[in-house]
């Protein structure tokens, strides 16, 4: 019986991925590998790991999944790890919602995306849409169930908009490197009481609104 798995729509010659549908009975403990199938969206997602497949089929062709838009994810409670396939070269989303998520996994040949200790990242020289950037590094998301302590490595220059979002983070310290705070960093993050910020920073849209905090230069 044929699964409708996916939300897509078009992008440039492939396609953003912006939903997933988890067949109904699936274990909590299972690997979903996703077969290439186009669907609606589901907001009951149980998997533990989800594969995102490099391709789909979609009005009669199979096409790379070049894009991650929107809240794909955000229902999935139990999602721990999350694979991302060597075709993806734009990620845009609105968090990663309130799941136990504490890895990322990128394929070794994707040219724009790496994961850091879990933690997913450009790769130096590129931003989130792709576009090369001279010696850039960009923290594209952090993940609630990675740990409430982290140390930004040194090198990287910017956080991505709402990468931290929802997360429960802490303690965070920022390297010296960084140039850039993007927009909502730190929405939702209730438990976050310490935030050490470098002079390096000199465009900061997401830490002016956290009144909690303690920020130590």
């Amino acid at each position: 019986m044929k699964q409708d798995i996916f939300k897509v729509r078009r992008s440039g010659n492939g396609l953003a991925l912006l939903g997933v549908n988890i067949p109904q009975g699936l274990s909590p403990n299972s690997v979903f590998y996703p077969t290439p199938n186009y669907g609606d969206i589901l907001y009951e997602c149980t998997p533990r790991v989800i594969s995102i497949p490099p391709k789909i089929a979609y009005e009669g062709k199979l096409l790379d999944v070049v894009e991650i838009s929107g809240h794909p994810f955000e229902e999935c409670d139990d999602l721990e790890e999350l694979i991302i396939p060597e075709t993806v070269r734009i990620i845009h989303w609105n968090g990663w919602g309130r799941s136990k998520l504490s890895k990322f996994i990128v394929h070794p040949n994707n040219p724009f995306f790496q994961a850091i200790d879990g933690v997913l990242y450009t790769r130096k020289g590129y931003d989130r849409d792709g576009k090369r950037k001279y010696n850039w590094l960009e923290l594209i998301a952090y993940s609630s169930g990675k740990g409430m302590t982290y140390k930004v490595p040194i090198g990287v220059t910017r956080l991505a908009n709402q990468c931290f979002k929802y997360t429960s983070i802490s303690h965070l310290e920022l390297p010296n490197t960084l140039k850039e705070i993007g927009k909502n960093v730190f929405y939702g993050c209730t438990n976050l009481k310490v935030l050490v910020v470098p002079p390096s920073v000199i465009k900061d849209e997401g830490s002016s609104n956290c009144s909690t905090l303690f920020i130590r230069n």
